[in-house]
């Protein structure tokens, strides 16, 4: 007995499991009868998963006259979790109570009973007779608090507390605890603390006590009084829990360094407490990379080399480096415990990944022998099997992992995906689904099957299988949530709400299923009812931050924002390490103007979780908008000093910088992402990215096929070599290959939209709307993706799908006032008045009046009734909003149904009046031109005085003038040209000075002077460009064409780069960048050429600016250091010869194209290449040239 209870100790010690269940057994073997051994192996099989072997156990134990009551309790605690067992289990707990009537924990398991029952009544009663009997446990106080906050009875708990903290009184500082933490669930903090100081006061040297109170005020954002707390419990608190406490207490307060140095003193006096090995690797990653965490596990393992946590420990942080790092350690665990059917299972996934399949399920046979029941055994044996391309017996042992446990996520995914044949999904499914009948689920494979099978199924027969499922087992919460959610995806939101509400009233006390009901009411529309549900979810789980989340989306929905900031202000206090929540809460601030407090919490965020794209970007976008673009720069260089060993770290610097001058920083960045982690799906991604901005098409390519994959590329660096295609202009071949991608992975949302948008330029609206259901159907409470399949449905003229996902997304966010116009558009023309009225009485809250009014003009043209529609119009013209676009819609509205002549005379009687929109001056200016009414001098002689009203009604006059003259000269009409011409001089005349006082009106007399072809004097107008403060890049663009057309290269290239260094950015910019690149190039400047290039995406620009990137890119294939120079075959002079074609008009441009012909013909060394440029640029022109004029001398003569 002695030896043996050493080697059960030493076996402690090394936190072995398997080995302590292998002496505990012996020790039975002596003394069979001993209740704590028993109950020790018991509390063994737990650890070790193997529910049906302890099952067994407990029903042997529990028979006979001797029998312990302990093991009735334990037993009925273990069928509690079955539903379908509860009438054993309650028989077992009276039972065991009528021997042990005392025991407060046959009372509490027998109180979790009811209350899974819904008997409620019955399950508070117990709860609190079970805190009475066992007054001393604060579990038992706890789980009474939170039955009777449930029922309403708060106070009664509250008064039930705090006579506890009286008997107490200095003799212990638990009850005051419970007391405070009760107080905090209840959003009385103030009171929370105050009874903390109370308890303090009575106790002044409980130390314990005093590190809860820091770790609350510090939860709580306190972090002085947590740091006077936490030095005056240093002494008289136990020094493992302080230095947890000031551990924990850093690292809320982003202090990594601090908690590190606090986690390694923690392991110097107790080197094997695994939290303190689990927190320093982290945090050493964080700080020092990841190399250095791995050395200090590697240390740790060498010091204790039989600790098999230690080494479980080391080689979860090995798995992404390979089996090289990997195999090791997987060996030296067998070693340690031989007997470890887990360690030999993860040495035949080691053969297998090796392609050593022998030898991998040699190992899962010695395994079979240690643990031939556990599920794992039958998940990597289906995988080797699966590898070996033996997918019928691969499915053979999924198939036997899941009848063991069918809450399998792994085995559930792994079966489908070994299904070759529509035949065997089929089979796989329906076996999937007796399993969840037939099994004791706990739930969680009901809500992976849901998941998994939905890229295999459609979505009404995946409908059917959860209505099935919920059928066979309505005693889940599971089976209700997924059917509700999957009902509301299908567009059944009636249904859906119908399930929800039955799910709650049957699982009251499950937050899960209120988040599910809130989301319904809120796609439906009502936010009364979403924040009840959310609110209750947050009553049952205080701390749960996605419900906060969406309640403060509820409150912000109807206007509430300043309670939206107080949701999300207690979540975060709550919830200090989410980062999403306090991304949330920095959003809300920032909308109601408190930037400061709004820009100090997104960055706050980052900090908290480097992967949080949204606060990256809101960072840089914010500090923008308030003169500080350098802030996302900053922040993102100020997160590789505190985590250098972070791959995420690098990875969004290389996204954050811009600009030519950081493209080497961020080069260097992706390298070093790499560095970290040669198997980081993202930093390839990035290396790709960052080579395609460059240029180099064939590197980025490749790039997406990384050697660390051997040559099996994962599905996102596959379809970023697709989309990298169809940057080249190969968009077929881009289609095709994207296709194939999500054929087998069809999860990648970003692949989905970029395929509906390359059917969008090809016009095939129906693959292209079918892409986007894709997409829908993964992100179904997204409104913006519903949006866009909407819009592809319309355009494919399918209105009625097209209303249905304009509904529904407009139901999910109000604020989306695109889907609620389109919807309006769409009951607009199918004239149903009914549906128009509501859905503007919804939009009232969220869009502007102008549009409004916009829609009101609608439905009065749509019924001809003019009373209505010149109301509509006097009340466009005195809206408040700033939308020029909603005025220039309804000059085309009223001059189609001929009502032009009306509008003006309502419009020019609201111009009287003191305050009209400042866009009605050029909405009359419009309508006069509609009704062939020009150039009314008296009334903008009216408006010059009236500030931007005046501005915007000489802007429309200057569109005007600009649109006639083009037209005039494009049919050759002299006196309409001329009649422009004078109309032009006379209002520079008129008002010249304002004209040359307004960068706006500047540009305005440009683009007039650009359509009437007066070159001379646009370029004296344009010649103090450089003084100019707020010229935008449109205005200059102007300029550069004549420049460009007069042969004045230099002066072109010095406005285009001007024209790029403004803080504007309109539709021209790409078109300057790529003239900029085009004169970097023939300077020779490769790497300047690139960071002009760079970010610009051939899909998404005009078919002239196409056609200038694709020749660009023709000519870096023969410039810089490292060019190919291939052959100058036929694609390559198809796209030279575009490029001449789109720009014969430019004498500079055709200029550029015979410089870079030669460039490309010295890169080659070919004379004939060099003639070929010549005739195609200027030769063919200097000979049909001198062919006209000897043809026209021979006819003189």
């Amino acid at each position: 007995r002695l030896a043996l209870q050493a080697r059960r100790a030493v076996a402690h010690y090394d936190a072995n499991a398997i080995e302590i269940l292998a002496q505990v057994e012996k020790l039975l073997a002596l003394l069979p009868k001993d209740v704590n051994l028993q109950l020790t192996r018991l509390s063994c099989l737990r650890e070790l998963g193997r529910r049906e072997e302890r099952l067994k156990i407990l029903s042997t134990l529990g028979t006979g006259k001797e029998a312990d009551p302990l093991y009735w309790q334990e037993h009925a605690s273990e069928l509690v979790e079955d539903a379908r067992e509860h009438t054993t289990a309650l028989r077992l707990l009276r039972r065991a109570r009528r021997f042990r009537w005392t025991d407060a924990g046959a009372l509490n398991t027998e109180a979790n009973l009811l209350w899974g029952q819904a008997r409620y009544p019955e399950a508070v009663e117990l709860y609190f007779q079970a805190a009475c009997l066992d007054d001393k446990n604060e579990r038992t106080a706890t789980a009474w608090f939170n039955a009777a906050r449930f029922v309403k009875q708060t106070d009664a708990a509250l008064a039930f507390l705090r006579r506890r903290c009286e008997a107490a009184g200095k003799k212990s500082s638990a009850p005051w605890q419970t007391l405070s933490w009760a107080l905090r669930q209840l959003d009385r903090t103030r009171e929370a603390f105050t009874v903390l100081e109370e308890a303090m006061k009575l106790r002044p040297e409980d130390g314990e006590l005093q590190l809860y109170a820091a770790s609350e005020f510090g939860s709580c954002g306190e972090r002085a009084r947590a740091a006077a707390l936490l030095e005056s419990a240093r002494g008289i608190a136990p020094p493992l829990a302080w230095l947890r406490t000031a551990a924990h207490l850093a690292e809320r307060g982003g202090e990594p360094q601090s908690a590190l140095t606090h986690w390694r003193q923690v392991l110097t006096t107790a080197p094997l407490a695994m939290d303190a090995h689990q927190a320093v690797a982290l945090l050493v990653a964080e700080t020092q990379g990841r190399a250095t965490a791995l050395e200090h596990l590697r240390a740790a393992c060498e010091r204790f080399p039989h600790h098999f946590p230690l080494h479980q420990l080391w080689l979860g942080w090995l798995r992404q480096d390979g089996l090289e790092a990997t195999e090791p350690v997987v060996r030296r665990l067998v070693e340690i415990n031989p007997a470890d059917s887990w360690a030999r299972r993860e040495l035949a996934s080691v053969l297998n990944e090796r392609h050593q399949f022998d030898d991998a399920l040699r190992e899962l046979d010695l395994a079979a022998q240690l643990e031939p029941e556990s599920p794992a055994l039958f998940n990597i044996r289906g995988a080797v099997r699966a590898a070996q391309d033996r997918l019928a017996e691969a499915r053979a042992d999924f198939r036997e992992s899941l009848r063991r446990s069918v809450d399998s996520e792994f085995a559930q995914r792994e079966l489908l995906r070994a299904c070759d044949t529509r035949e065997a999904r089929q089979d796989a499914i329906a076996f999937l689904r007796a399993e969840l009948v037939r099994q004791v689920t706990f739930g969680d494979g009901l809500l992976t099957f849901a998941e998994a099978a939905a890229p295999f199924l459609p979505p009404e027969e995946l409908l059917t299988v959860l209505r099935d499922a919920h059928r066979e087992r309505p005693d889940l919460w599971h089976a209700w949530s997924a059917l509700a959610v999957q009902l509301h995806a299908q567009k059944q939101p009636g249904e859906a709400l119908m399930i929800v509400r039955a799910a709650t009233q049957k699982f009251p006390h499950l937050p899960r299923l209120w988040l599910d009901r809130g989301r319904i009411h809120r796609a439906r529309s009502e936010l009364d009812n979403a924040i009840h549900a959310f609110e209750q979810a947050l009553a049952i789980n205080p701390a749960w931050a996605l419900a906060a989340r969406e309640l403060a989306s509820v409150h912000e929905a109807a206007g509430n924002l300043e309670r939206a900031v107080e949701v999300l202000t207690r979540a975060a206090q709550l919830s200090p390490l989410d980062a999403i929540t306090h991304g949330f809460l920095a959003e809300a601030l920032w909308k109601l103007d408190r930037r400061e407090q709004a820009l100090e919490r997104v960055r706050h965020a980052v900090f908290l979780d480097p992967g949080y794209g949204w606060a990256w970007n809101a960072i840089s976008v914010w500090g923008q908008q308030m003169g500080q673009p350098d802030l996302g720069a900053e922040a993102v260089r100020e997160l590789t000093r505190r985590r250098p060993g972070e791959v995420r770290s690098w990875l969004h610097l290389a996204r954050v910088l811009s600009g030519p001058d950081t493209f080497a920083e961020r080069q260097a960045a992706v390298e070093r992402a790499l560095e970290l982690e040669a198997r980081s799906i993202e930093a390839h991604d990035q290396r790709a990215l960052l080579l395609y901005q460059q240029g180099n098409f064939d590197e980025a390519i490749a790039a997406c096929q990384p050697s660390a994959w051997n040559g099996q590329p994962p599905a996102e660096l596959r379809a970023r070599a697709a989309w990298l295609r169809a940057q080249r202009g190969d968009l077929g071949l881009a289609i095709q290959q994207l296709k194939a991608v999500l054929a087998e992975h069809p999860g990648i949302a970003w692949a989905w939209k970029e395929l509906a948008d390359w059917h969008f330029q090809r016009e095939e609206w129906t693959a292209a709307g079918e892409a986007a259901e894709q997409l829908v159907r993964f992100q179904p409470f997204d409104p913006v993706p519903l949006g866009y399949a909407g819009e592809l449905k319309r355009r494919a003229k399918d209105f009625a799908a097209a209303r249905e996902l304009f509904q529904r997304a407009f139901d999910l966010d109000p604020e989306y006032t695109f889907a609620g116009f389109a919807l309006f558009d769409l009951h607009l023309n199918a004239d149903n008045d009914e549906a128009c009225r509501e859905v503007l009485r919804r939009l009232k809250a969220n869009a502007r009046d102008a549009d409004l009014q916009l829609a009101e003009l609608r439905i009065a043209l749509r019924h001809n009734h003019k009373v209505k529609g010149m109301e509509a119009v006097r009340a466009l013209c005195r809206a408040a909003d700033d939308a020029p676009a909603a005025f220039e819609e309804a000059v085309e509205l009223l001059h189609a149904r001929g009502w032009s002549s009306d509008a003006l005379a309502e419009a020019e009687r609201v111009l009287a009046e003191p305050a009209p929109n400042p866009t009605t001056g050029a909405f009359c200016v419009f309508l006069r031109g509609r009704l062939n009414r020009l150039h009314n001098h008296t009334l903008l002689s009216q408006l010059v005085g009236r500030g931007e009203l005046g501005i915007r009604a000489l802007s429309a006059e200057l569109d005007l003038i600009g649109a006639v003259g083009s037209q005039g000269f494009a049919q050759i009409d002299v006196g309409v040209w001329l009649s422009a011409r004078f109309q032009m001089l006379r209002l520079l005349r008129a008002h010249y000075p304002l004209l040359r006082s307004s960068d706006w009106l500047w540009g305005k007399v440009g683009y007039a002077l650009t359509c009437l072809k007066w070159r001379r004097r646009l370029l004296r107008w344009f010649a103090d460009w450089r003084t100019r403060k707020q010229v935008e890049p449109w205005m200059l663009y102007n300029f550069i064409t004549q420049l460009h057309a007069a042969g004045n290269d230099a002066e072109a290239d010095a406005v285009v780069r001007h024209a790029l260094t403004l803080p504007f950015r309109d539709q021209v910019n790409g078109r300057l960048r790529l003239w900029a690149a085009l004169e970097e190039i023939l300077q020779g400047r490769h790497t300047e050429a690139l960071a002009f290039l760079h970010g610009l995406e051939l899909d998404k620009l005009p078919d002239s600016d196409k056609a200038a990137l694709e020749f660009l890119n023709v000519l870096l294939e023969y410039v810089g250091p490292h060019a190919a120079c291939p052959r100058f075959d036929s694609p390559r002079w198809a796209k030279f010869k575009a490029f001449l074609r789109l720009h014969c008009g430019s004498k500079s441009l055709r200029r550029a194209a015979g410089r870079a012909g030669k460039l490309v013909a010295a890169r080659k060394g070919s004379a004939l290449l060099r003639f070929c440029f010549w005739w195609l640029v200027a030769g063919r022109r200097i000979t049909y040239t001198a062919l006209l004029i000897l043809f026209l001398g021979a006819l003189l003569t």
